[in-house]
């Protein structure tokens, strides 16, 4: 999965759910895209 695509999804779901959404899962959106980062 895109990481842009993966952002937008979660932005989508936060909208939907509202800010708990976002600070649960913000963590592991962190880790993702830093370790993408690192492989790159």
């Amino acid at each position: 999965m895109d990481l842009t695509q993966l952002l937008r999804t979660v932005y989508r779901q936060s909208m939907l759910q509202g800010v708990p959404l976002v600070i649960k899962i913000a963590p592991e959106t962190l880790t993702i895209s830093g370790g993408m980062f690192w492989c790159l």
